[in-house]
C-alpha cells in the first residue's frame, strides 16, 4: 500500500488561545488556510494534516484536502 501524504505544521504559538487569536483570519466555518514557507501540495490532494502548538500540542488533526 502506498504511503499516504501527510502535513504536519507546527506554530510557535504557545497557547491554544493564541493560536485561536492568530489564524482566526484565516479561518472560515469548513476550512483553515495555513500559509506555508514551502511549495503546498496540488490543488485537490487528500492528505492527513496536523496543526500542533510550539510545545508540540496537537490541536487540529483530521483528513484535509488542499
Amino acid at each position: 500500500m502506498a504511503e499516504r501524504l501527510a502535513l504536519r505544521f507546527v506554530s510557535r504559538c504557545q497557547t491554544v488561545d493564541q493560536f485561536a487569536r492568530v489564524f482566526a483570519p484565516h479561518a472560515q466555518p469548513d476550512r483553515l488556510s495555513v500559509p506555508l514557507a514551502t511549495e503546498p501540495p496540488a490543488i485537490g490532494t487528500r492528505l492527513r494534516a496536523a496543526v500542533a502548538l510550539a510545545n508540540k500540542l496537537v490541536v487540529l488533526e483530521g483528513d484535509a484536502e488542499v
